[in-house]
C-alpha cells in the first residue's frame, strides 16, 4: 500500500525583541541569542508533535491563508498515514508484556511481514514505559538480546532488539509519556521522508514587521509534510 497523497503544513514561530532589551547586556548572553534558541526549540517541537500525532489530511478549503494540516502517522487514532500495523484497530500490534519476549517476538515477526519492499531493520521511537518492560523482559528470559548500546542515532542512546525476523532499534521520545506512554511507533527509514516545500525549509526571517516599532520581529518558519512510502513497512505498536 503506497500513500499517493499529502499535504505540506506551515509552521511559524515569531518572536519581538526590543531595541531596549537588544542593547542591554544580560548575564549569559544577549537576550536575542537567548530568544532565537527558545523559539528553535518550540518549533522543532511542535514539528514533532504533528509528525506523531496528525490524523487526516484537511486541505482546508479557505482561499485566502488556508490552515492546512498534514497527514501524520496517527499515534492515538486510526486516521494516520499508518493505518495497516496500528495497535488501536490491530491486536497483532500489541504486545502483552507479562508475557514476556516470546510474545514480543510474535510482534516482531508480523510487523517485518512486508519483506519485499521493507527493509529489515526498523528504528521505533519509544516511551521509557516501554523501555523499562523490555529490560524487565529481558532480565527475566534465559537468554537476552537487549544491549544497552555502543552506538548513538540522532544523538540519543539506541537499545537494539534483535528478533527472529529483524531488528528494532528503541529510541526514547520524550512526547511519548502521559496518555501516549503506552505506544511506539516503529519507522523504516528507507520508506519515510520529511519533505520541505522548495525554498521553505527551516529559515529564520529577520526583521519581518516594518511598521516603526522601537524593537524587532523576527520569526522561524518551516513548511513541510511527511511522505510514508509502503505504509505496511511502518507500525504503532502498544502495550497491552
Amino acid at each position: 500500500v503506497r500513500r499517493l497523497k499529502n499535504c505540506t503544513q506551515i509552521f511559524r514561530e515569531p518572536y519581538t525583541i526590543t531595541n531596549t532589551a537588544k542593547a542591554a547586556k544580560h548575564y549569559g548572553g544577549s537576550e536575542m541569542s537567548r530568544l532565537q534558541a527558545r523559539k528553535l526549540a518550540k518549533i522543532k517541537g511542535d514539528i514533532e508533535w504533528s509528525i506523531l500525532t496528525n490524523g487526516a489530511i484537511s486541505l482546508d478549503a479557505s482561499a485566502e491563508n488556508p490552515k492546512r494540516t498534514f497527514q501524520g502517522l496517527g499515534v492515538g487514532g486510526t486516521a494516520g498515514a499508518i493505518s495497516s500495523l496500528n495497535a488501536d484497530a490491530n491486536s497483532n500490534c500489541q504486545w502483552d508484556y507479562s508475557a514476556g519476549l516470546a510474545n514480543l517476538d510474535g510482534v516482531s515477526e508480523y510487523i517485518f511481514s512486508d519483506m519485499v519492499s521493507g527493509s529489515m531493520k526498523k528504528t521505533v521511537f519509544a516511551s521509557n514505559k516501554w523501555l523499562v518492560q523490555l529490560a524487565a523482559a529481558t532480565r527475566s528470559a534465559d537468554t537476552g538480546f537487549y544491549d544497552t548500546g555502543e552506538t548513538t542515532q540522532t544523538g540519543l542512546r539506541v537499545r537494539s532488539y534483535m528478533g527472529p525476523v529483524g531488528q528494532l532499534d528503541f529510541v526514547a521520545h520524550p512526547y511519548l509519556k502521559g496518555a501516549y506512554e503506552d505506544y511506539a511507533v516503529a519507522i523504516d527509514p528507507a520508506n519515510f521522508s520529511v519533505r520541505p516545500l522548495a525554498s521553505r525549509n527551516m529559515q529564520l526571517r529577520k526583521d519581518i514587521v516594518k511598521d516603526g516599532r522601537d524593537g524587532q520581529t523576527d520569526e522561524w518558519l518551516m513548511e513541510m509534510g511527511v511522505e510514508v512510502r509502503n505504509e505496511q513497512t511502518h507500525a504503532i505498536l502498544k502495550l497491552v
